[in-house]
């Protein structure tokens, strides 16, 4: 289990990812009146918990990293496998960094960029992304020195699990940036699982949707395009007393919504 806390004043807002039934239930219990917790990707059955403010089911994609790479490899599709076959005859121009202050800094503005150009997600700061640094990875791929791609992962090393947060790249950028990027960010997800299998990680988390129309998202048949199964987990939203009325101030305000959703944890 990962739990990342943040604090504003006297509230907390923690969210704990890949708990157990039993952590999940202590979790609840300790839970005090100016708390909110958000329990993700979770077997646990909750439904009977009197402080549950919301659940949803999250449909999640993933490798199994016991398998051989021959094997992880063959079970990409194959256009997966062609661009990967691009991008390996360019390894002479490619350099991946891995948790520097080089690859933090360049991320970061990848991410607004990518962030700004598809509408997708809110900007991302330093301060947030160093809410997970010390229980994640981030890796930063460059081809002659410019950063194309970048990937920021959780780690769980007691459910050996890694599990994708953020990811961005410069295909939105032009045609050329759009050609290498499609190769690119292809090798570094397959150069991460490689290091993840390497460090005895069993599972490797591409992160999934919520919805069945989902599907048609061009993300998700990317995910899917690396060879991952599809597995049903648990989102749960828990709270009490004052935290209630804050969930509930939250759902019903589009602004402060929209406002916060660039300042809490994924």
């Amino acid at each position: 289990m990962v739990i990342v806390d943040t604090n504003w004043g006297v509230f907390r807002y923690r969210v704990a990812y890949f708990p157990t039934q039993q952590l999940s239930e202590m979790l609840i219990d300790e839970l005090g009146t100016n708390e909110l917790l958000r329990i993700r990707q979770t077997p646990a059955e909750l439904n009977d918990s009197g402080r549950l403010l919301r659940r949803s089911v999250f449909k999640t994609i993933r490798l199994d990293l016991s398998e051989d790479l021959s094997v992880l490899r063959r079970q990409m599709d194959e256009t997966c496998r062609r661009w990967l076959r691009k991008a390996e005859r360019l390894l002479g121009e490619v350099e991946i960094r891995r948790n520097t202050p080089r690859a933090e800094t360049d991320f970061i503005a990848l991410y607004n960029r990518f962030a700004n150009l598809s509408k997708h997600s809110g900007p991302l700061s330093s301060t947030r992304l160093r809410r997970f640094a010390q229980m994640s990875d981030l890796l930063v791929l460059y081809s002659r020195d410019r950063p194309i791609c970048g990937h920021v992962w959780l780690r769980d090393e007691v459910a050996s699990r890694v599990r994708l947060l953020f990811s961005a790249s410069s295909r939105l950028e032009g045609k050329e940036n759009a050609n290498l990027s499609a190769a690119l960010n292809r090798y570094l997800h397959w150069h991460e699982i490689e290091c993840f299998k390497n460090e005895q990680f069993q599972t490797y988390d591409l992160g999934g949707f919520e919805a069945d129309g989902d599907f048609d998202d061009s993300l998700t048949r990317y995910k899917l395009s690396l060879g991952g199964s599809i597995t049903t987990e648990n989102n749960y939203c828990i709270g009490r007393g004052v935290a209630r009325l804050v969930f509930r101030a939250y759902e019903g305000m589009p602004q402060l919504n929209a406002h916060l959703r660039g300042r809490l944890p994924a």
